[in-house]
């Protein structure tokens, strides 16, 4: 039996692509909520995918987190479904690069 927090959290997904989620996060995902996924990266970084209901519309996160704390690194907002894949890619990567449209990653 499927769920909306289910349906939701696989339509991400399948945003993202297969082949996006494997080279992020070896295929791992974390659950926070029902809008709201985590890809874990490498060395405390982690791909935070937020989904907005209202303009459907995402956003990309790039955190470090330490212990019990988080810091946003990086964030794309207002990303289109078709462009979700790239800004997710984007995310895991090291150096920031420009992804989506004119956004560019605000490093903080």
């Amino acid at each position: 039996m499927e769920t909306a927090t289910t349906t939701r959290i696989e339509a991400m997904t399948a945003q993202i692509g297969r082949m996006n989620l494997l080279a992020v996060s070896g295929g791992r995902r974390q659950i926070v909520s029902e809008t709201i996924m985590d890809l874990p990266v490498n060395q405390g970084y982690r791909v935070r995918v937020i989904y907005n209901r209202v303009p459907d519309l995402y956003t990309v996160q790039r955190i470090l987190r330490r212990g019990m704390k988080e810091w946003v690194k990086g964030e794309v907002v207002n990303v289109f479904c078709d462009e979700l894949g790239e800004a997710v890619y984007g995310a895991s990567c090291y150096r920031s690069y420009p992804v989506v449209r004119d956004n560019r990653w605000a490093d903080n």
